[in-house]
């Protein structure tokens, strides 16, 4: 009797009252709803991760894991898909680290304000031991695992009110945050406002004056169009986020251990692709905004530092205490892992 699970395609032909078989009639597919909530864009790097791993995947399984894409946040916003992702309704998703904090406080280690001090070393410290330890404790806690951790590059502000020149410049500034309290805390420190609202609700509220302006990696807001509604853009550089591919554990589990292995080998490819996507956007993102119109200001680490290092000891406990906050620093500062230089289209 055939498994439920799995899908058989049997074509058969009567030859002189003989039955054939074709060899692809047994071939095996699995089929993979993989969320994104970023548009299907090349500027989009969640979108660029699922396009190079749908490739690399069916390369690599000859055709047997067929992923189907769904940009923009098509099937819903991050927790609620996240949810689906948990009950096997939705196979995988690329998410970042402050959208899953709810799911996994762990997570928040991500957050801190000035971790990483190079794009390598975030890079490097994603892939330690560290990380994987937390990457475990997640998928034990919560039954999704995390693949294909890639680096989303620095966070900054942008604004459509004033040129932040100086910390005091951003008092008073509604700026909407993803859920993380680390990050919310963050932007307190710095005298702002913080607002959390969904990804989908982002560029309306922007356009309308919801809210004055919003907190991201610098590269993910130019990707989003956020440079199309505000007026200024604020290096802060205060912290690196991540995001990566997330699986369903019961899903990847029932995979042969072949197709484990493609799949795990297309992930950790496609996380090298972007790696080197997003350093490149680290590079150049500024100039494009310059080029929309937007004024760039830069500040200082030495002024943006001292008002939110006493974040680090408020919040180890909620992230398993400092000694995981320094070995995840230690980590990055072993060996920078080299990216190559990619073109990037505007």
């Amino acid at each position: 009797m055939l498994s439920k699970s799995k899908i058989f395609w049997c074509a058969a032909t009567l030859m002189g009252g003989a039955v054939v078989f074709s060899s692809a009639a047994l071939a095996e597919t699995y089929r993979m709803r993989m969320h994104v909530n970023q548009p299907a864009s090349e500027k989009s790097y969640h979108y660029v991760y699922a396009t190079q791993f749908s490739e690399r995947v069916a390369k690599y399984t000859d055709n047997a894991v067929k992923v189907t894409i769904f940009p923009g946040a098509q099937l819903g916003g991050d927790p609620a898909v996240f949810q689906q992702l948990q009950l096997g309704a939705v196979q995988s998703g690329i998410f970042a680290f402050p959208n899953l904090v709810e799911f996994y406080k762990p997570f928040n280690v991500f957050s801190l304000p000035f971790l990483f001090g190079d794009f390598d070393s975030a890079v490097t410290a994603f892939q330690g031991p560290t990380a994987q330890r937390l990457y475990d404790g997640f998928e034990k806690q919560v039954g999704v695992k995390v693949l294909g951790v890639f680096n989303e590059g620095f966070r900054g502000i942008t604004n459509n009110v004033r040129a932040v020149n100086k910390v005091e410049d951003f008092a008073g500034l509604k700026i909407r945050v993803p859920g993380s309290p680390i990050l919310i805390s963050t932007l307190e420190s710095l005298g702002m406002s913080p607002i959390s609202l969904s990804g989908g609700e982002i560029f309306t509220a922007l356009q309308q004056g919801t809210v004055d302006g919003q907190e991201s990696t610098v590269a993910w807001g130019y990707g989003q169009g956020y440079g199309e509604v505000q007026k200024y853009v604020t290096e802060t550089r205060h912290a690196v986020s991540g995001a990566g591919l997330y699986i369903s554990a019961k899903f990847f589990s029932g995979l042969p251990a072949d197709i484990q292995a493609a799949v795990v080998r297309a992930a950790n490819e496609s996380a090298e692709h972007v790696n080197a996507v997003t350093k490149q956007y680290d590079r150049d993102v500024i100039e494009r905004y310059k080029e929309l119109g937007l004024q760039v200001t830069q500040l200082d680490a030495a002024d943006v530092r001292p008002k939110v290092e006493h974040i680090w000891k408020e919040y180890a406990d909620m992230v398993g205490g400092m000694e995981v906050i320094q070995s995840l620093v230690a980590d990055g500062e072993k060996t920078g892992v080299p990216t190559a230089t990619v073109a990037v289209s505007k």
